[in-house]
């Protein structure tokens, strides 16, 4: 068994082929980007990457993507620096494996890997259950870029920006996962059955949560009043109300269950002419009963009532899956590569 399992932990790292291409491609636009546009896309692409211009020793492993980097840009290639610390548990292997550091920002490049079963899929996500610890005040986000096939790994960019603008190189961090989210479905441009043409719901006032397209400062919002479910995409994932209220298309989506399973999903509309509308802002709030809470979604979409008959509504939803618990921990420290 143990022979099996490092085995399975050494194997080669290798990028999938669509993962190399949106790279290189990433890499050839941003100079054509804005400066917000290539820091979020050009960190996207230079981690997901870590580990093919990582130093000599680790390109060994995947010869063909560090050759490739190599070509476009040797000097870019030396500035990664590998990492390679990883932690098992429950059968999965975490793994840091490279990171760029560029003054006050990092990018660390993470693969999870199931080495028992088949528990990490495409659809692999952290939840809200990853933490990211440091000496340092910044604002840091975990993404999933990537899940190869081959390997069965999922790929995943950790982006850290320093908020007093310092140097975080030669800084220590921790990244621990607690659950790890396999397994889930994605309904796509489902036809939605729904009467739309119905004015004046009834409307509350609620705190706010999150949201989209928030005014600056704002903490509350009128919502519909969640009613009996009047259409689902699966179980977790119900309407609860839809119709114009003050003037405004409003469809409010429940999730029974959005800290057990990552349910959610959202709906766009098809116009006359093919267009596709989508909502203009969202409200997001909790309620709580006997300590059980339900998330409600609210989107708020610019169609006018006597126009609503010649559009048609889509969602697109994900559903179910299977969380995975461990206790994945990880120190390592922000060094540069070589120049």
């Amino acid at each position: 068994m143990f022979k099996q399992t490092y085995c399975r932990m050494n194997q080669h790292i290798a990028p999938s082929d669509d993962l190399i291409r949106d790279t290189v491609r990433q890499l050839g636009d941003k100079k054509r980007l804005t400066r917000p546009a290539l820091l979020y896309r050009a960190a996207a692409a230079l981690a997901a990457l870590a580990v093919v211009l990582a130093a000599p020793h680790v390109a060994a492993r995947i010869p063909a993507g560090y050759e490739l980097m190599y070509a476009l840009s040797p000097a870019l290639a030396q500035k990664f620096a590998p990492v390679q610390e990883s932690c098992v548990s429950n059968g999965i292997v975490m793994e840091v494996v490279g990171a760029y550091i560029r003054g006050n920002q990092a990018d660390i490049y993470v693969t999870m890997q199931d080495l028992e079963g088949d528990r990490i899929d495409g659809s692999a996500d952290l939840m809200d259950s990853y933490s990211i610890h440091r000496a340092f005040s910044s604002f840091a986000t975990c993404r999933r870029l990537d899940y190869d096939e081959r390997s069965r790994k999922a790929t995943f960019l950790i982006s850290i920006s320093e908020w007093g603008d310092h140097d975080v190189q030669g800084s220590r961090l921790t990244f621990s996962v607690r659950e790890i989210l396999g397994g889930q479905r994605r309904v796509r441009d489902v036809p939605v059955d729904l009467d739309l043409d119905v004015a004046g719901l009834p409307t509350q006032t609620v705190e706010l949560n999150g949201g989209t397209n928030l005014k600056d400062g704002q903490s509350t919002g009128r919502v519909p009043v969640p009613g009996e479910s009047l259409w689902s995409p699966g179980e977790g994932l119900y309407v609860t109300a839809a119709g114009y209220a003050n003037g405004a298309l409003q469809i409010q989506m429940m999730n029974t269950r959005p800290f057990e399973l990552d349910n959610h999903g959202y709906f766009y509309f098809i116009g006359p002419d093919g267009e596709r509308v989508d909502s203009v802002y969202a409200y997001h709030f909790l309620e709580e009963v006997d300590g059980r809470r339900t998330s409600y979604n609210t989107a708020f979409f610019d169609i006018p009532q006597q126009d609503i008959g010649e559009y048609e509504l889509y969602g697109n939803f994900w559903l179910g899956g299977q969380v995975t618990e461990g206790n994945w921990r990880v120190t390592f420290p922000l060094a540069a590569g070589e120049e």
